[in-house]
């Protein structure tokens, strides 16, 4: 009988998890938990396969590692995208993750998810140092009034780094000297008030 699953030409086969792939670890067990009959059935039909067998309590766990790592592969596709800047994209996606873990830790009680939201916390003050995510989320118009951090000191301290290393940057146009300054001014008088 197990035979007969493997003869078939259209049946998905398992993925493995490999380290330098994004999400192969959620594509791993989707696929896996997509297959939860034939790996039952495969482990069944053949004593020595019966101590692979994975009891309901596995599969559960399974069904919350898909749960756990979903934000993750929404923020790495977009971030993957390559017709539009994804940079913009940094900040709002960090705390979109941040949140979601957040939020599974108070539901699941998941040391897996703190442990997840804790690595993330870790990346996420990593990355901010460089003013550049912040700043770039901040001249979108749709991240403006999301991007400034809770310390408006800091977003302002980084806004000014920035504004002032591109201060005698030669621009294309005059447009695009104009928009970067005309920005910085509504931050400065954005802050003041």
């Amino acid at each position: 009988m197990a035979r007969s699953i493997y003869e078939k030409e259209d049946v998905p086969m398992l993925i493995n998890d490999m380290p330098v792939r994004w999400n192969s670890t959620l594509l791993m067990f989707e696929r896996a938990r997509s297959l939860k009959g034939a790996i039952n059935e495969y482990c069944t039909s053949d004593r020595k396969l019966r101590q692979y067998q994975l009891a309901q309590s596995e599969w559960d766990l399974i069904d919350r590692f898909i749960k756990y790592l979903q934000p993750f592969r929404e923020a790495s596709e977009l971030l993957s995208g390559s017709k539009f800047s994804t940079i913009i994209e940094v900040v709002p996606l960090f705390r979109y993750t941040t949140n979601k873990m957040e939020r599974f830790i108070v539901e699941d009680n998941s040391g897996f998810a703190q442990s997840l939201a804790t690595n993330l916390r870790h990346y996420q003050n990593a990355y901010m140092v460089e003013e550049i995510y912040t700043v770039s989320a901040f001249l979108d118009p749709r991240q403006k009034t999301h991007a400034v951090s809770n310390d408006q000191d800091e977003f302002l301290e980084s806004f000014e780094v920035l504004a002032r290393r591109y201060e005698g940057h030669r621009f294309n146009t005059e447009q695009d000297r104009s928009v970067f300054f005309y920005n910085r001014s509504c931050y400065f008088s954005l802050s003041l008030t």
